[in-house]
Formats: C-alpha cells, sequence, structure tokens
C-alpha cells in the first residue's frame, strides 16, 4: 500500500528521543532508524534474535521487526541487548557510514564520464527516443514523473487490451534526482554482515538516455530496465573476485562503465564469494531473490542463465519495491546519504559501575546515594568539614573507569599531573558541557588518574585533546579515509595495462572525531583523475598516502583546524586548560580512572573517591520537589554558622544544633529519616572551585580556632579552575551557580518525558 513519509516535528528529530516498542514510537526519527537498519532483518539465520523471514521495512511506527533489527544490530556491535535506540546505538549506527563506506560519487551515471557518445537512434528500430542527451549532474534529468514503461502499451489479440494503467513499481520510468538513501544503508548492513571491508560499483545510477545507447543484439531495441534509475548499485567486493577462468575480469573501460574482458561465461564456474555474500543478505539481511514481494530490498541471483541485470561475478541489490519511498530520500551526495545524524545530545549514565552497570534505568541509584551518604565526608550539599560542599565523593577503588553522565562536550580540564603532587588528592579533572531543554548545564569529575594527551589514549577525549595541539581535520559527518593506490585498470584489450592512482574508500571515522593533518587542503583531482570536483582533502598525518575529505561534492564535511600551540605546554597539570573548541563526548564514555588515594591523612580515611558535581548558570525546568537554598555570598563559604542557619531555616536538619553543626550531625545526615531532603536541594552558591579559600577561612568566625587557616587556604586554593576555564568564554558568567545533587539529578532527567 502507499505509504507516506512522516511530517518532521521538533519532537521527532533524530536522535531527540530513545525510539522504544514500548511506549510505542511513531515518526520521523522511526522512518529515519529504519531505513539505517534496512539491513539488519532476518531470512532463514535470525541470528537467535526474534523471527525467522522478517525483513524491516521502512513505515516510520517502531514494531516488533524494528525491534529486534536493533536488538541484531547491538549484538553485532556488542551493546546492551536493549531494543532500545538509546546514545551508543546512535552513535555505533551513524558510524557505519565511514567504517563500511559506499560512496555516492561512485554510484553516477556513465554519462558524466562518458568522452563519446554516438546517435542513439543510429543503432536502435524502437520508438524514437524522447529527450535523448547526457545527463550532466550523474543522477539523470528528472525524466517521465508519474510515467511508465507501460505507457500506451496494449496486449494483442482480437480485442487489444490497454495495460498502461496496470504497471508496478518496477515499471516506474520516473528518474529520480539522486539514489534511494535506504540502498546505500542495505549495502552498509550487508558489508559489515558478509564481512566485506571494501567494494567497487560496476554500476550505480543508470538514466534513459544510457538506456538508449545499449541495445540488445537480437532486436536492436534500447534497455528498458528501470531499477538503475536510482534504486540499484551492482557491486564487486573490491578485487577480490575469483578469476572465473580464462581471463575474465571486471575492469572500467574508456567510456567510465565496467564490464568484463571476455564475455563467454559458459563453463566458467560462478564466484564462489559472491554467491556467498548474496545467501548472506537472502539468509541475514532478509532481503529477497529478485522482486516477487513488495516492500523489500531484492538481490539479482547471479546465474549465468538468468535474466539481467543478473551476473555471476558482482553482486546486485535493488530498492525498486521499497514502498513510500519520498523525494527526501533520495540523495546525490556522501553528506547527505548520512543525514539526519545523531547529535549527542540524548541518553543518561551513571558515572561509576558500582556492581549493576552503568545504565540509569537498571542500576540502583539508591546505591550511589548511600555510597556516598554513609562516609564521614563528601556529601551534598554540607560534607563533614560543616561548608558547604557542591557536590558527592563516590567511594570505588584507585584505576576505577569514570563515565560521563550524559552527552556533551569538554569545555575545560586539568591533565597529567601526578595524582599524589597535593595532599587532597589528585587535581587531574574534566568539566563537561550538556544541553536540558535549551537550557545549559554542567557535569565536573574531579580527582582523576593522570592520564596524558597521547595519540594512542584509551581515553578518547584525551586523544583528541592532544591532536588541539597538533594540525587536525575535525569530521562533521561519519567520513571515510581515503588510501591513494596504483590500480591495474585494463581496457577491453586485456593485454593493454594501464596504472592509474586512485583514492580507494577505507574505513575511516565519525562524526565529532578527529584526525592529525600532514599539511594543506589539496584538489583531490591532482592526485586522482577521477575525484569528485569541487571537492577537498587533506593527508592524513602518520599514515601512508592515506587522505580525509574536508569537503565532498560541494558539501563540507570535515574542516582542517590550525595546531593550538599554548595546550601541550599544560600536558603535564601546570595550568587548567580552557577550550574554545569542545571536544564532543556521548553519555557513558569513558573520562578516566578513579585516582590515587590522598596523601592527607583525614581526607583518606575512608579510601579513594571521585568527586562528581552538577550546576548550571540557571535554574533547570525540574518541576515541583526541589527545594533552594540561597548561600550567595562568597565570604561565608567557610561559615559554618551560615551553613548551619541556612539547612535549619529549610528543615534539612532532623534536630536543631547549637548554631554550628557537629561532626556527629554531619555523619548523621544520610541515615537520618530526612536524608532524601539534601538529594533535592538547589544550592545557589559561588561555585567551590572559584573562591578564594584563604579569605574566606580567615572571614569565618566558626574557624578562628585554626592554627594554621593561612596554610590550610593556600592548600584548599591549588585545587581552584574556575578562573582558567572561564578562558574559553564556555562557563556561566558569574561563579555564582545553582547546584544539584548529581545523581538526583540524573534521576530526574531519566523520569522527566
Amino acid at each position: 500500500m502507499p505509504r507516506d513519509r512522516p511530517v518532521a516535528t521538533p519532537d521527532t528529530k533524530y536522535g531527540s528521543r530513545p525510539l522504544q516498542l514500548l511506549p510505542k514510537s511513531e515518526g520521523l526519527d522511526v522512518w529515519e532508524l529504519q531505513i539505517k537498519l534496512i539491513g539488519w532483518g532476518s531470512g532463514t539465520d535470525n541470528d537467535s534474535i526474534g523471527n525467522l523471514m522478517d525483513p524491516v521495512r521502512v513505515t516510520g511506527k517502531f514494531d516488533s521487526t524494528t525491534r529486534d533489527a536493533l536488538m541484531r544490530f547491538q549484538n553485532a556491535h556488542k551493546l546492551p541487548l536493549t531494543g532500545v535506540a538509546d546514545d551508543a546505538t546512535f552513535r555505533a549506527i551513524d558510524l557505519e557510514a565511514a567504517l563500511h563506506p559506499v560512496m555516492v560519487w561512485d554510484m553516477r551515471c556513465p554519462c558524466v564520464r562518458r568522452t563519446d557518445d554516438p546517435d542513439p537512434d543510429k543503432n536502435c528500430r524502437c520508438e524514437k527516443h524522447t529527450s535523448k542527451g547526457k545527463c550532466t549532474t550523474g543522477f539523470g534529468k528528472s525524466l517521465f514523473k508519474d510515467k511508465t514503461i507501460l505507457e500506451g502499451k496494449t496486449l494483442a489479440g482480437s480485442a487489444p487490451t490497454d495495460i498502461s494503467g496496470q504497471g508496478v513499481d518496477l515499471h516506474d520510468a520516473r528518474e529520480y534526482d539522486g539514489v534511494d538513501k535506504a540502498l546505500l544503508w542495505a549495502v552498509r548492513a550487508l558489508m559489515h554482515r558478509a564481512q566485506i571491508d571494501r567494494l567497487a560499483v560496476v554500476s550505480g545510477y543508470r538514466c534513459w538516455h544510457d538506456n538508449y545507447l545499449h541495445t540488445d543484439e537480437r532486436r536492436w531495441r534500447h534497455r528498458r530496465l528501470t531499477l538503475h534509475f536510482g534504486k540499484s548499485i551492482e557491486f564487486m567486493h573490491a578485487d577480490r573476485c575469483a578469476d572465473p577462468g580464462n581471463g575474465i575480469e571486471y575492469r572500467e573501460v574508456e567510456n567510465g562503465e565496467w564490464t568484463s574482458v571476455g564475455w563467454d561465461y559458459k563453463d566458467k564456474p560462478e564466484c564462489g564469494r559472491c554467491s556467498a555474500i548474496r545467501a548472506i543478505a537472502l539468509a541475514k539481511c532478509g532481503f529477497q531473490s529478485r522482486w516477487q514481494l513488495a516492500d523489500r530490498i531484492s538481490v539479482a541471483e547471479g546465474m549465468k542463465t538468468a535474466q539481467p541485470p543478473s551476473a555471476p561475478f558482482t553482486v546486485h541489490l535493488s530498492s525498486v519495491r521499497r514502498l513510500g519511498r519520498q523525494d527526501d530520500d533520495f540523495v546525490k551526495t556522501h553528506f547527505d546519504g548520512v543525514q539526519p545524524l545523531y547529535d549527542r545530545k540524548l541518553g543518561f549514565s551513571m558515572p561509576l559501575d558500582l556492581g549493576a552497570g552503568i545504565d540509569p534505568a537498571v542500576a540502583a541509584s539508591e546505591t550511589y546515594f548511600r555510597n556516598t551518604e554513609d562516609t564521614m565526608a563528601g556529601t551534598y550539599p554540607l560534607g563533614a568539614g560543616r561548608v558547604w560542599h557542591t557536590g558527592v565523593h563516590l567511594y570505588a577503588s584507585a584505576g576505577k573507569e569514570v563515565y560521563s553522565l550524559a552527552s556533551g562536550e569538554v569545555v575545560a580540564c586539568r591533565v597529567g599531573e601526578s595524582e599524589t603532587a597535593k595532599a587532597y588528592g589528585s587535581r587531574n579533572f574534566v568539566l563537561l558541557r550538556h544541553e536540558w531543554k535549551t537550557k545549559k548545564w554542567y557535569s565536573l569529575y574531579m580527582h582523576l588518574d593522570a592520564g596524558k594527551p597521547v595519540a594512542d589514549s584509551p581515553t578518547g577525549w584525551r586523544k583528541a585533546l592532544y591532536l588541539r595541539s597538533k594540525d587536525h581535520v575535525d569530521l562533521l559527518v561519519a567520513s571515510p579515509l581515503f588510501v591513494l593506490k596504483e590500480l591495474d585498470e585494463k581496457k577491453v584489450d586485456p593485454t593493454a595495462t594501464v596504472k592509474k592512482k586512485r583514492l580507494v574508500a577505507a574505513p575511516g571515522l565519525g562524526a565529532g572525531d578527529s584526525v592529525e593533518a600532514d599539511g594543506a587542503e589539496l584538489d583531490p583531482l591532482t592526485l586522482d583523475d577521477q575525484a569528485p570536483k569541487n571537492s577537498k582533502v587533506v593527508k592524513v598525518a602518520g599514515q601512508t598516502d592515506t587522505y580525509v575529505y574536508t569537503q565532498l561534492e560541494t558539501k563540507a564535511v570535515g574542516k582542517l583546524v590550525a595546531k593550538d600551540t599554548s595546550v601541550a605546554a599544560h600536558f603535564d597539570g601546570s595550568a587548567v586548560i580552557s577550550l574554545s573548541t569542545p571536544i564532543p563526548v556521548g553519555a557513558g564514555v569513558k573520562l578516566g580512572t578513579v585516582g590515587a588515594l590522598p596523601t592527607d591523612p583525614t581526607l583518606g580515611k575512608a579510601g579513594t573517591f571521585v568527586h562528581v558535581e552538577a550546576f548550571a548558570g540557571e535554574t533547570l525546568d525540574l518541576g515541583p520537589g526541589w527545594q533552594t537554598v540561597e548561600a550567595t555570598d562568597a565570604s561565608k563559604a567557610a561559615d559554618r554558622a551560615a551553613a548551619t542557619a541556612a539547612v535549619v531555616a529549610k528543615g534539612l536538619l532532623a534536630q536543631a544544633p547549637d548554631k554550628v553543626m557537629l561532626q556527629e550531625d554531619a555523619l548523621a545526615t544520610g541515615k537520618n529519616p530526612n536524608s532524601w531532603a539534601w538529594r533535592s536541594v538547589i544550592l545557589k552558591a559561588p561555585n567551590a572551585w572559584s573562591v578564594d579559600w584563604k579569605a574566606a577561612i580567615a572571614a569565618a568566625p566558626s574557624l578562628t580556632f585554626l592554627k594554621t587557616p593561612d596554610q590550610l587556604g593556600d592548600a584548599f586554593n591549588e585545587y581552584r579552575w574556575w578562573s582558567g576555564a572561564s578562558a574559553g568564554g564556555a562557563l556561566p558568567g558569574s561563579e555564582v551557580v545553582y547546584h544539584y545533587h548529581p545523581i538526583a539529578l540524573l534521576i530526574q532527567f531519566v523520569n522527566t518525558p
């Protein structure tokens, strides 16, 4: 049945929400997800997930078939088998466009490369050709919309039957303006499932004019296949097709088409690898042999005796029978072919794995509350020191991995300093900026390991930070890398060998990733005379003859960024690094590990920990249940009496202490019946990492008993980072911000529609 592409709405922007079976997701984002999953259905082999013979259909409705296809994808990429399109799954799906490259440029019609163009009427005896002449874009001339190849046709007989209106999608005569995006994703999935690392396009788009140039040898009529009007691709698995006998090889000929040196398939063995790929397409991807059923991706059987487009030494896929194709589903560039891209703004994660994983929907939040509240220090919003504590200490063994609470971007950090350089624990930290309902908020991870930014760092953001100290390319979309190789291109004369250098697509990088550059941007035509026009490439440092596009087919796919000479000087932790160009990270991404035990004997009693906090420059829209405590005077940041008065006034203590909270009161707060109230406090106060603690301690009447207040203040001040981080302009305009319990805030986010 006809099917309309869902209308775009703010609520169905791709990647703006998790997509799942229950509560059922519908809309344009589901439509786009199904296009990208179209090769993860099932035929006779379901990977032990879901049903057999369950192909993916693009409907815009998240059904059990979509869920099962998503789980097969997750299983193949070693992701949790949730059947939910979450942050990690969206990122992995988009990356497939770089890891399994099939380039739209390679699918252009032979017209654009043809140097000779004989009169199409010369050898063809059928009716006069309409609108003859080469297409210039490589994607037809948009001819014959709403027309079929049966127009004006009748069946012979005593009473001729008009069959003009009997056409189905196989007879669609329209030259679509581009290539069906679903076809590209079908090929990528097949490449993954059949373990194809590289392919060569034999035939992609073929316009009507190209059809007119090809006549059969018996009737002298032109080719009438409609499959290649943006809905079909024929490819080889790189150059690995088995030699079918006496010198039959597929190579590019002068007019830009791929053909064979010899044409006699009789008694030639079929390519076993091609046959295996077709079998995987049918069994695992859920595609069908030829075109019997509607709404399916089709595979030509590849038999030597079959009718075209069957070919025994290539693989032919077609989306001609897919229902609901819209104009927006046809693309002419790689940039458009990978859209829409996930923008890394979805998803949440616990900062540590305390035994039940890091998914907030699975890991019990109470485990995290108890972890910090049952210890002698590190509670929120007051610690054992009985002054404001704007985050929490989460206790875990040194070396335990620390994860990002949510998708965001690194805006500041300190890296590479010895974890025991200062008495109160490691000063290494990373600060992330996030967005919630259009408002910015931040998460801090303090007391991390001493890992330095290096080219092979196992921590992604540190590797990206290293590249900030080098000329590099930031990828705007998932893109392959391209290796310049010298290939033998045999023409029709098998004895003639021409060696040409070609930029061959190889597995690449995802959107937001970076790669070190070696030199300025180049016109790829200076390297490969068949490279896309209006494009630019940059050589990749450290890899032989490898290039990355910054502009491809007129579209910006990457950005060449000059090195920041000031960054590398601080890779040893000598100063805070502020990033004017942030580094994107996803939810649940490793940020580092828990640092070493503090050398201060008092702080080190509880064990190793990471300090995590969350704050925003303005109140977040969280709904009821939260109460604000104001402590905006920085001079009172260390005043125990002022802090005590504020929490008593808000009813945050079960007992009313005498002026100053006692040590035992602080230790009891996590265990008393009102502990939940501490979690829902919004503390409006100067960020602790901006306060001059030497001055604040001197100004606190309740701390006059201290013997060395200046020494303590100086030690605290060594951990400040606000001033250094604000240099990049990424922080709120004022040091007075709204602090939240990071675990409570995370749970609020997870449970807010």
